[in-house]
């Protein structure tokens, strides 16, 4: 019996999730290779703070934008890549932009 006030997990609310950790934070999980980090940066979202946990550790995304600077705080438990602007770099752990 399900009235709306009991549950959330639901695939309507799943794709949401799924939506805002893939396509705004960029997080795409490929499988054993490294996690791809390329966030969509839309106009009037000027702060943006998303982490992952999966079985071999967490992957988090954070930006804020200021006036004209864009500032990027991400970390991985394992190899990630952090793709902007065409240019791809190869982190383990943190890295501030």
């Amino acid at each position: 019996d399900w009235d709306g006030h009991n549950s959330r997990n639901h695939p309507m609310f799943g794709a949401c999730a799924k939506h805002l950790v893939t396509t705004f934070a960029g997080i795409c999980l490929n499988g054993p290779g490294p996690v791809r980090i390329s966030p969509a940066l839309v106009p009037g979202l000027n702060r943006l703070k998303c982490e992952v946990r999966e079985t071999r550790g967490r992957v988090r995304v954070a930006y804020a934008r200021e006036g004209e600077t864009l500032r990027f705080s991400l970390y991985s438990d394992r190899e990630a890549e952090f793709i902007r602007n065409g240019e791809r770099i190869r982190f383990t752990g943190s890295l501030e932009i």
